[in-house]
């Protein structure tokens, strides 16, 4: 997991240039782990961001300006 104490700028800005803010970056390398992940973001009732190839396109897998979200890198 990265925090906002590490650099997260591939994770919240897009080719494009839209911007957002991460409160953390989850990068699961398996199936078992996004569950996992996935599970306890849930159970704390934490916003997930999923995020594939990040091509800027159209926005949607950035977090919002709040700060709140996870996001989830694959």
């Amino acid at each position: 997991m990265r925090t906002p104490d590490d650099d997260l700028t591939r994770y919240q800005v897009a080719p494009n240039r839209m911007c957002g803010r991460a409160a953390a970056v989850l990068r699961p390398r398996t199936t078992a782990e996004v569950r996992a992940a996935l599970r306890v973001c849930r159970e704390q009732r934490l916003p997930v961001v999923v995020q594939g190839a990040n091509s800027g396109l159209v926005g949607s897998g950035l977090p919002d300006d709040t700060c709140t979200h996870h996001t989830l890198s694959t």
